[in-house]
């Protein structure tokens, strides 16, 4: 029953931390469909003018979207996920297709762990991407890419 609850938790925090991320690059998202705003601005400054407006928020846009594609997957898929975890491995194993990104971490594709294991590598990595979601390292990623 321990271990339940434990992965009960660690399924929470993984949503919790998810949301988190999504509810962070949305107001950077909306702020990228103008290309007239400081952000864009920063990276064309940076960059010496030698990009456009239109190239600097495609790079800018691509980069927010990027940096939350685990925490996209993990929403869509983390309910039904939970519900076939919980049930036993072979309905879990036969409704891999409707969770494809968490299987793969739960069966250790993603990560060197596998299971629970493989699930607190994806926290951690969410609370990394967490902690970054902020215009001045998306900036900084574009002008690595761009350089």
């Amino acid at each position: 029953m321990e271990d339940l609850s434990k992965l009960t938790n660690l399924l929470n925090d993984i949503g919790k931390e998810s949301k988190k991320i999504l509810q962070t690059s949305l107001p950077i998202l909306k702020e990228l469909a103008n290309e007239d705003n400081d952000i864009v601005d920063s990276v064309i400054d940076e960059h010496d003018g030698y990009i456009s407006s239109d190239q600097a928020c495609d790079f800018l846009r691509e980069t927010t979207t990027q940096l939350t594609e685990d925490a996209q997957k993990v929403i869509r898929e983390i309910d039904t996920f939970a519900k076939f975890l919980v049930r036993g491995e072979t309905e879990f194993e036969e409704h891999e297709e409707d969770y494809p990104f968490l299987a793969q971490v739960w069966w250790g594709d993603t990560y060197p762990e596998d299971k629970i294991g493989g699930l607190n590598f994806l926290l951690e990595d969410l609370r990394k991407c967490s902690e970054k979601m902020n215009t001045d390292y998306i900036i900084d990623r574009v002008l690595e890419q761009l350089n």
